[in-house]
């Protein structure tokens, strides 16, 4: 599904190169369940970026389902990244002034679909993580992990080839986060999503199937 070949991301910075991944190579296939850890400033995140259509490569390869991402035009990275990935962050991205079943529709509401279909598909990814009783409450009246909750359902509602999430556990207690992971577990076994989260936390880290480990922008181990 995924492939890197001698993949850099170099930054210039006021005349001086920063290197934030050095010739990374990594296959993911399809319904894998993959945890990227590292410590702050070691590239794991800029890696994630680069998967997710957000950022090109500097040099080296990347195909995304055997096409190489860079013969993509900006439009169809935009679709890719509507339909094919969806994005889970640390900070939960959620527009306060709506609820629950409006914040999960934007990616919907992005693709085109129709304001009755992409209400029942809204209401249909917050039952897929439990929050079937919360459909109409805003933001400030859920919990962290609530909130969390709301911004995987809407990752999950254009029914991606892969989520990709970056410290979700990050801005929650230790149970919530316990409960994020078991969500991120359940839909790799059931819809056969690949999931690819970056952590620092090697509790977190300890529940993929497969870590990869990044220092210094380098892939150091993948096990």
């Amino acid at each position: 599904m995924i492939e890197m070949k001698d993949v850099w991301k170099v930054y210039s910075i006021d005349t001086v190169e920063v290197v934030a991944l050095r010739s990374v190579n990594v296959r993911i296939q399809q319904g894998e369940y993959i945890s990227i850890i590292g410590p702050s400033g070691s590239g794991k995140s800029t890696l994630m970026n680069i998967i997710g259509c957000l950022d090109r490569p500097s040099r080296g390869t990347y195909l995304f389902n055997d096409r190489n991402v860079s013969e993509y035009s900006d439009a169809e990275l935009a679709h890719i990244r509507n339909r094919r990935i969806g994005f889970v962050f640390q900070m939960f991205n959620l527009l306060p002034r709506y609820d629950a079943v409006k914040n999960v529709s934007m990616p919907l509401l992005y693709a085109g679909v129709d304001g009755a279909k992409m209400e029942a598909l809204s209401k249909d990814a917050l039952l897929n993580v439990g929050l079937g009783n919360r459909l109409h409450h805003k933001p400030s009246q859920l919990s962290g992990g609530q909130q969390q909750r709301i911004a995987i359902a809407r990752a999950i509602v254009n029914n991606p080839d892969i989520i990709l999430a970056d410290e979700p556990t990050g801005n929650l207690d230790s149970e919530s986060g316990r409960e994020i992971i078991s969500i991120f577990k359940d839909l790799n076994k059931r819809m056969n999503v690949t999931v690819v989260l970056v952590t620092h936390d090697p509790s977190v880290a300890r529940q993929a199937d497969r870590t990869i480990r990044i220092l210094d922008g380098a892939l150091v181990q993948d096990a």
